[in-house]
């Protein structure tokens, strides 16, 4: 994948006269790296990766690739194409695109989607942009030159003359293509509409009532399904009575199903039982009354205690895979003033999004159609190809928006069991997860034990960094045996680079256990120990914790941190400050209460985002903590959005301390 592909007239865009009169302006994201083998021009050869409709009475549609999952993707992303396009937000239609290889980047993942679209949507909106403008200097004989896009509208500067957008589409889907390469895209200070906290597009639907999220959808036939799984992993039914289900009124089906044909570990379904039925109640009802005798398999004897123990013998012994080395960590910490060893235990921990997981599959004549809240459409096409047989082209599915994510539904386990279990039934199956069903069958952030070593110097300088994990790999659930550190503890993580001798070293610890994407990836785990092992670092030198993490970036302006990118550290050290300030850090407080101070820099796919946080606490007779107020501090660079922003911190402060305070598996 390259940021960096040129994009060419005819792999990028193509204007069409759509049958209304509109102009339809399709463009291709140069991240699907795909060659076209017939001209734009061939509808059934040119499979454009997105597109933006303008109808003749102005309004403006466009279509989102990306799935909508509460990150706002659905309103972001045709912000960027609204502002190069110059049209006003209130006539600015949005659609969530359904599933198609022509969108190129369609997965709601890795917090990418608006970094590997911003140069694609906003040099199609400049492109339409241009051609509206030509074709309104065209109908005046005048320069193009000498007039400009505002508002939906096309102004000739000299004489004020104005079209609309509607009434020039007819014009502009006749005129050649410009190369996108020579259209100029807008200056940061020429934006309107890019840095406005806009509304969510689904926000007055959500609150009224009125959405249509995954669980809420229904198609004609609908039956409705519901599995007990083996509660081992691997395992699987040994006999199985179903009498009694198969009483229960409203029930059509029970069936085995038994996922082993499927060698895919992230794409298999689990083995167990469906009951299909006319509704959720008789189908849940008929699971009740399943009895069934599990044979657990080969993981039938672990559990997370003796996977504990395990973990912790192996973090006194020498890593698996050295991840890092630079300069010698263990000579500086020989001559190190004071030296300091700590160690941080992270648990599994489960998504728990609002809404379990669901899908609709319908599996008939040789077609499979899928809807479903499903972060990456494509491997839900796989999966359901993988089940039933069917090719992926004639897979069809349809994206709805999710309640909730967090990671969970970038597996589509869900869309394999319910086109599996519609192909033994012949018709629409809605499978249902109940909150039960997802807590014990998720796919889950891996627990993980690190040991952090600290050497200080005289000055209290950080001089020497160690740090060791052993836990459960995600690549290794994957089946990428070769790189299992690659999902837990990677090379660039802070606070590489800012300390001469550090030593990152990772050793995988085998257990069955799903394992997933938990919203920050592997950065939830290793910032609370970094940053915890900071603060004991700070404690030790008898620092303040906000001028000892000053301190430990230095006076510095940059960071070489991936490959050729830098940290800034000048933006770093400000939002240490902003957090700081903003909650009065130091003040006064009431016995039994305090502040706490933690920074981190995220270098997720490249990036560079430093972020603080204040959390004012206080504990009582009981040991019971209890959180009063947190001021956070976050530079994202430049925000599309800004209110979406403020709300996945909010959301992310709810997540963490839910999951500090109370989560584990």
């Amino acid at each position: 994948m390259s940021r960096n592909t040129k994009i060419s007239r005819r792999d990028f865009i193509k204007f069409t006269a759509s049958a209304g009169g509109g102009l339809v302006v399709a463009f291709h994201f140069p991240i699907a790296q795909e060659a076209f083998s017939s001209p734009a021009s061939n509808k059934a050869g040119f499979e454009p990766n997105a597109f933006l409709r303008i109808d003749t009475d102005g309004l403006t549609t466009i279509m989102v690739p990306v799935p909508e999952i509460g990150q706002g993707a659905k309103t972001a992303l045709p912000m960027i194409v609204a502002e190069e396009l110059e049209v006003k937000w209130s006539d600015v239609r949005v659609q969530q695109a359904d599933f198609d290889e022509k969108y190129g980047w369609q997965i709601a993942g890795g917090s990418l989607g608006t970094m590997l679209t911003w140069k694609p949507l906003r040099t199609a909106g400049a492109v339409a942009r241009e051609m509206l403008i030509a074709a309104a200097a065209q109908q005046w004989k005048v320069a193009k030159e000498m007039c400009y896009a505002e508002a939906g509208a096309v102004t000739h500067q000299a004489s004020g003359r104005r079209l609309s957008y509607g009434d020039l589409v007819e014009a502009a889907s006749k005129l050649p293509v410009p190369d996108p390469e020579t259209v100029t895209l807008k200056s940061t200070s020429e934006f309107r509409l890019i840095g406005q906290s806009i509304k969510d597009v689904d926000c007055h639907e959500i609150v009224t009532g009125r959405t249509v999220f995954g669980s809420d959808k229904r198609v004609p036939g609908m039956l409705y399904a519901t599995i007990e799984r083996c509660p081992v992993v691997g395992g699987k039914p040994g006999r199985i009575d179903d009498r009694r289900a198969r009483s229960v009124r409203g029930v059509r089906e029970v069936l085995e199903i038994d996922g082993s044909f499927i060698t895919e570990r992230i794409h298999r379904i689990y083995n167990g039982v469906a009951v299909v039925a006319e509704s959720t109640w008789a189908a849940l009802k008929g699971r009740e009354a399943l009895e069934i005798t599990w044979e657990d398999g080969d993981a039938g004897d672990e559990d997370t205690g003796r996977l504990r123990d395990r973990c912790k013998k192996l973090l006194n012994q020498p890593g698996e895979r050295q991840v890092r080395s630079d300069g010698n960590v263990e000579n500086a910490l020989a001559k190190a003033a004071r030296v300091l060893e700590a160690d941080y235990e992270i648990p599994f921990l489960a998504h728990a999004p609002m809404e379990p997981m669901n899908c609709i599959a319908d599996v008939r004549d040789g077609n499979c159609e899928i809807w479903g809240p499903i972060q990456d459409p494509e491997e839900a096409a796989k999966a359901a190809h993988l089940t039933t047989g069917i090719p992926e082209s004639r897979i069809k599915v349809h994206v709805i928006r999710s309640g909730g994510a967090f990671g969970r539904r970038l597996v589509p386990d869900f869309a394999g069991e319910a086109a599996y279990i519609s192909r033994k039934v012949g018709a629409p199956i809605q499978i249902v997860w109940t909150r039960e069903d997802d807590m014990q069958h998720d796919y889950y952030r891996t627990c993980g034990y690190h040991r952090l070593r600290g050497g200080l110097n005289e000055r209290g300088d950080v001089i020497a960094w160690h740090h060791k994990l052993v836990g459960p790999s995600r690549n290794v659930f994957r089946e990428r045996m070769d790189n299992p550190e690659g999902t837990e503890l990677e090379a660039v993580i802070f606070p590489a680079n800012f300390v001469t001798n550090l030593h990152y070293e990772y050793t995988p610890a085998l257990f069955s256990l799903r394992l997933g994407a938990w919203r920050g990836i592997i950065y939830t785990a290793n910032a609370f120990a970094s940053q915890s092992f900071i603060d004991e670092l700070a404690h030790a030198a008898g620092k303040d914790p906000v001028e000892f993490n000053l301190q430990f970036l230095g006076d510095r302006k940059d960071v070489t941190y991936y490959e050729d990118r830098k940290y800034d550290i000048d933006r770093a050290r400000t939002v240490i400050k902003r957090a700081a300030g903003e909650a009065d850090w130091g003040r006064t407080l009431p016995d039994g209460r305090g502040q706490g101070f933690a920074f981190y820099i995220y270098p997720q796919a490249g990036r560079f985002m430093p972020v603080a946080h204040v959390v004012e606490v206080s504990v009582d007779a009981q040991g019971v903590v209890r959180v009063h107020r947190v001021v956070s501090a976050v530079d994202p660079g430049l925000a599309v959005n800004p209110g979406k922003v403020e709300a996945q911190m909010r959301g992310g402060v709810i997540d963490g301390l839910a999951a500090a305070i109370y989560g584990e598996i």
